[in-house]
């Protein structure tokens, strides 16, 4: 998925999330989430890593390096997953 996902609709988050869960025999380990963090709240697009997860895949969704350190923050508890650019949250006083 990538952040103008957040101007597509829940159904094509579906379809997004199935093609990447029948697609795990093939070489597909993880669902992400690429671009702007700014545009949405990841939080928006938890249920569908939720399921994802539930079907054995990993999720790596991007955070930190356009909206810093909250946006790390909320996808780390938000998705519960790792992130890219997950050195950013430290930018807040580590």
């Amino acid at each position: 998925m990538s952040w103008r996902a957040a101007h597509q609709t829940p159904e094509t988050w579906d379809q997004t999330t199935e093609i990447a869960i029948d697609g795990q025999g093939e070489g597909v380990v993880a669902l992400g989430l690429a671009g702007p963090e700014y545009v949405c709240s990841t939080a928006s697009f938890a249920p569908w890593f939720q399921r994802a997860r539930a079907a054995g895949l990993h999720s790596t969704p991007h955070a930190g390096e356009f909206a810093g350190p909250p946006s790390v923050w909320e996808a780390v508890n938000s998705l519960e997953s790792r992130t890219n650019w997950s050195w950013r949250a430290c930018n807040r006083g580590c």
